[in-house]
């Protein structure tokens, strides 16, 4: 007697196969849209600097403050005509879900540091919390020891720099002992 169609073990494997083919394309297309944050999150930060840096120019202080979605303008220049929001979701990685672009001027206007998180490491910015800077990026490299809790506010990194995040806790799967962020 021949047999048509398929028994119910066939049917299951090919379900099976199936279900994780599709698993693992989500996870891959998951992280593929993070990468894009983080790398949008990078654009946007040297995009708000070279805004920064022709307004300093121009003014000889850089503004006060700076709202997403509000252009960047002086009399009748205008250095950016949006100021970029941080890509949604904003939680990607370590990053907190309260994470924007938080800008911050000295008060003579000389300085200004703009603090942004990152998913996963970037090529030379680390994940976590960073600080742009007039002219660099402040961040804390993977792999290294975080400083945490250490006052002023220039803890070291680890690897020989400035730790961006000193005054801020360690992120989530770190633990502060004798004052480094150790992994959990």
């Amino acid at each position: 007697m021949k047999k048509n169609g398929f028994t119910i073990l066939e049917l299951l494997l090919a379900i099976v196969i199936m279900s994780m083919l599709t698993v693992m394309t989500v996870k891959i297309l998951t992280s593929l849209r993070m990468s894009n944050r983080d790398n949008k999150r990078i654009t946007d930060i040297k995009e708000i600097q070279s805004a920064l840096e022709l307004y300093y120019r121009d003014n000889s202080t850089y503004p006060s403050s700076l709202s997403a979605g509000q252009p960047l303008a002086s009399s009748s220049v205008t250095y950016m005509s949006s100021v970029p929001e941080n890509p949604k979701p904003v939680n990607d990685g370590i990053c907190p879900a309260d994470s924007f672009y938080d800008y911050s001027s000295d008060e003579n206007g000389i300085s200004y540091h703009i603090k942004f998180c990152l998913g996963a490491r970037v090529s030379s910015v680390g994940a976590g919390i960073s600080y742009a800077i007039p002219g660099d990026i402040l961040t804390c490299v993977p792999d290294c020891y975080l400083s945490c809790k250490i006052s002023p506010s220039n803890g070291s990194d680890g690897c020989g720099s400035i730790c961006a995040n000193a005054l801020d806790a360690c992120p989530t799967g770190f633990t502060c002992q004798s004052n480094h962020c150790i992994v959990d």
